[in-house]
């Protein structure tokens, strides 16, 4: 398909929808503000439009949520902190966009999560510690951003179930912790 035009605000009248998937088409503009109307929604991918604006705090309303791709779009700003509270939250893309600040800590709240990816953007400071608490995560995907710092030692210590860490294109220094070196 390539649809095109604005995501039509009238998309929050469908209250039973779980599962949204506007990908790969061209829609631009910021998104409806009626999305917080859709409570069942599991399901969001919107990737590889043109939408815009900044990161909505309206996702931490929808309580099933468990999928958030928003890759491959325009957005802007922060990535806000509110985003931790949406706690059965197991994948998060962000790639690809024109965010920027600092890695939200709360993040680390998302228990549940597996795949956290937010690279290409432009992200600065430090990667945050309670990230590496998440003992769900298998893949973490921050390169090609602005981070800075060292990694911690104890980086792998929580991760049980990691398979792939992407932290390339960044201003990280240090050594490589030898619990990565296996």
């Amino acid at each position: 398909m390539n649809l095109q035009g604005r995501i039509p605000p009238a998309l929050g009248n469908l209250s039973f929808l779980s599962s949204l998937d506007l990908s790969n088409n061209s829609f631009y503009g910021t998104l409806p503000q009626e999305l917080p109307n859709l409570r069942r929604l599991r399901f969001i991918d919107l990737s590889g439009n043109n939408l815009s604006g900044p990161l909505l705090s309206f996702f931490s309303s929808l309580p099933n949520l468990r999928v958030l791709n928003l890759s491959r779009n325009s957005f802007s700003g922060p990535i806000p902190t509110i985003i931790g509270n949406i706690s059965k939250l197991e994948l998060l893309s962000l790639k690809l966009n024109f965010l920027e600040g600092e890695i939200p800590k709360e993040i680390g709240n998302l228990r549940y999560l597996t795949w956290l990816n937010l690279e290409f953007n432009r992200l600065t400071g430090l990667i945050p510690l309670p990230i590496f608490n998440i003992s769900a995560l298998t893949k973490i995907a921050l390169s090609k951003n602005n981070l800075t710092g060292e990694l911690p030692t104890s980086i792998c210590d929580n991760l049980p179930a990691l398979q792939r860490l992407y932290f390339s294109g960044n201003q990280l220094d240090g050594t490589i912790p030898s619990n990565l070196q296996k």
